[in-house]
C-alpha cells in the first residue's frame, strides 16, 4: 500500500517529515510483528502526527485492534480509512471481515457486495462472499453462482475452481465436483486445497454408503493443521504461523493449533507472542512438557526469570534430562545470582551433549564474573567450535565488552544477537546501556522501551525510562 513516490508527489516539500513518518511506521511494523501491540500503537500514532491523512498507519492500527479483538475500535479506524481511500478494495474487504467477526453480518455482507460492484474482476471480495454463503447450508447455490461468475471473469484463478468443487462436494454432486478439482489441478498441479478436495471426492464415490464427501469442517480443519505442522517441522515457521493464526480458534483443533502456534513463535524468536499464546493455552488445557518448556524459554528471554524457573522446574519434573530445559534453567538461575545451581544445570547439559555451544557460552559469562579470564577464552573458543552461529555467543561477548566499557565495540555483537533473537530482554537492556554511554539517548530510549515491553516489572528499566522521558518525542 505504501509508495514513497506517491508520498513525495502528495507532499513535495516534506522530505524531513517523510523520513520521520517512515521511521515511526517501520518501527510500528516491527513492534506489531513481535506482538508488542501497545508499543506498535504508540509508534503508529506518532506516524499519524506527521501525516494525518496518509492511510498506511491507519490500516496497520486497525489490524492491531483486530488482533486485540477490539473490533469496535478497528471498525472506527476502517471507516476513517474508507474516507481517505474510498476506492481501495483491500481496505473495504478488511473492513467487511471485521464487521463479520464483530457479528454485524448484514452490514459486512453489504460492504462486500459494494466492493464487488466496484470491481467485479477483483477476486478478494468475491471469495469472501463465497466463503460467507458457503458456511450457510441454505445459500450454497448463491455461493456456487458467485464462483462460476468468477471463473468466467478470471478463468486462470485456481481458488474459484476449488471452492466450486467444495460447494458441489457439500451438495454430494461428486462428479461435477471432480471436474472442478481436476481443472484446478490442470492450472496448478501443486495446489493443495484442490488435491485434498479431489481425494475426498474420490473416497466418497468409492464408498457411496459412507458418502463422506460432505466432510465436517473439523475434518477439513484437521487436514489444514497437518499441512501447518509439516511447514513447522520443515522450518518454514513464517508460513506455519500464517496458517495457525487462522486455525487456533477452530473447533476440534484449538488445542493442537494453539500449542503449535506458540512453539512456532518461539522458534522465530518472537517470545512475547509465544508467551501470550501459550499462557492463554494453559487456561483451558493442561500443559505438556513442550508447553512448559516453551513458556520457560519465553519467560527467560523476556527477563522474567522467577517465572521461567517455575515453568522449567515443572518441565524437568517430567523429564529430568531434557536438554533444552536444563540449559534454560541454568540461564534463569544465573540471572538471579544462583551461580552454583546454574553451573550444575550447565554441567548436566554438557553431560548430555558435549557439542552443545550454549552451556559453554553461559559458563564463559560466569567465568568472567568471577575474574577467570583464562576460562572465559577457553569456554568461548569451545562454544565457537561447536556452533559459531548461536545467539548466546554474541550476547556474552556484548555483555563482557559492556562491562569493560568498550561500548562502541559492544553494539555490533548485541545487535547480532537481536537479529537472531528479536525478543531478548537482556540484549535490549545491554544495548540500551551501550548507546546511553555513547550519548545516543534516543537510540537508548528505543532499546529500553523494547526491554520494558518484555518485562514491565523491571525497576531499573522503569527508572531509566523516567530519566529519558525528555527524549521521547511525540
Amino acid at each position: 500500500m505504501f509508495s514513497p513516490v506517491i508520498f513525495l508527489f502528495r507532499f513535495p516539500n516534506a522530505m524531513a517529515d517523510m523520513h520521520t513518518y517512515i521511521q515511526h511506521y517501520k518501527r510500528g511494523l516491527e513492534y506489531f510483528a513481535g506482538g508488542h501491540y501497545e508499543q506498535a500503537l504508540i509508534s503508529l500514532k506518532k506516524a499519524i502526527v506527521q501525516f494525518p491523512d496518509f492511510p498506511d498507519a491507519y490500516f496497520l492500527i486497525s489490524r492491531i485492534y483486530e488482533e486485540m479483538e477490539r473490533f469496535a475500535d478497528a471498525i472506527s479506524i476502517y471507516e476513517k480509512l474508507l474516507n481517505l481511500s474510498p476506492n481501495d478494495i483491500e481496505i473495504r474487504c478488511s473492513y467487511a471481515k471485521t464487521l463479520l467477526k464483530a457479528g454485524e453480518e448484514k452490514k459486512g455482507v453489504h460492504v462486500l457486495k459494494k466492493a464487488l460492484r466496484m470491481n467485479k474482476h477483483d477476486p478478494i471480495a468475491r471469495m469472501e462472499l463465497i466463503h460467507y454463503y458457503f458456511k450457510q447450508k441454505n445459500r450454497l447455490r448463491k455461493a456456487l453462482s458467485l464462483a462460476d461468475a468468477g471463473i468466467k471473469l478470471l478463468p486462470e484463478y485456481v481458488p474459484f475452481y476449488t471452492v466450486a468443487g467444495d460447494i458441489l462436494r457439500k451438495q454430494k454432486k461428486f462428479l461435477k465436483a471432480q471436474d472442478y478439482y481436476e481443472t484446478a489441478l490442470e492450472l496448478d498441479s501443486g495446489y493443495d486445497p484442490a488435491k485434498r478436495g479431489l481425494n475426498a471426492t474420490i473416497r466418497a464415490m468409492e464408498n457411496p454408503q459412507d458418502a463422506k464427501g460432505d466432510r465436517s469442517s473439523e475434518d477439513e480443519s484437521r487436514e489444514e493443521l497437518i499441512v501447518a505442522a509439516g511447514l513447522y517441522s520443515s522450518g518454514h515457521y513464517d508460513q506455519a504461523i500464517i496458517r495457525l493464526l487462522d486455525l487456533k480458534d477452530r473447533p476440534g483443533i484449538k488445542r493442537e493449533a494453539s500449542m503449535l502456534l506458540g512453539r512456532a513463535f518461539a522458534r522465530k524468536g518472537l517470545y512475547k507472542r509465544a508467551h501470550d499464546v501459550l499462557l492463554l493455552f494453559t487456561k483451558d488445557h493442561a500443559p505438556d512438557l513442550m508447553v512448559l518448556y516453551n513458556l520457560g524459554l519465553a519467560a527467560n528471554r523476556m527477563g522474567r526469570y522467577e517465572e521461567a524457573i517455575r515453568y522449567l522446574g515443572e518441565a524437568l519434573k517430567r523429564d529430568d534430562e531434557f536438554q533444552e530445559a536444563l540449559i534454560e534453567m541454568g540461564v534463569a538461575c544465573q540471572m538471579i545470582g544462583e551461580n552454583a545451581a546454574a553451573k550444575d544445570y550447565f554441567v548436566r547439559a554438557l553431560k548430555n551433549d558435549r557439542n552443545d555451544p550454549r552451556p559453554y557460552a553461559h559458563l564463559a559469562r560466569m567465568a568472567y564474573d568471577r575474574g577467570d579470564r583464562a576460562k572465559v577464552k577457553e569456554f568461548l573458543k569451545r562454544a565457537i567450535e561447536c556452533n559459531p552461529n548461536t545467539p548466546e555467543i554474541p550476547l556474552v561477548r556484548g555483555y563482557i565488552i559492556v562491562k569493560e566499557e568498550r561500548y562502541d565495540e559492544a553494539i555490533p555483537h548485541l545487535q547480532k544477537c537481536l537479529d537472531m533473537s528479536h525478543d531478548h530482554f537482556e540484549a535490549h537492556k545491554l544495548l540500551g546501556h551501550a548507546r546511553l554511554q555513547l550519548g545516543d539517548e534516543i537510540g537508548a530510549l528505543e532499546c529500553f522501551k523494547a526491554a520494558a515491553s518484555l518485562n514491565p516489572a523491571d525497576q531499573e528499566i522503569e527508572h531509566i525510562l523516567g530519566t529519558l522521558a525528555a527524549y521521547d518525542t511525540p
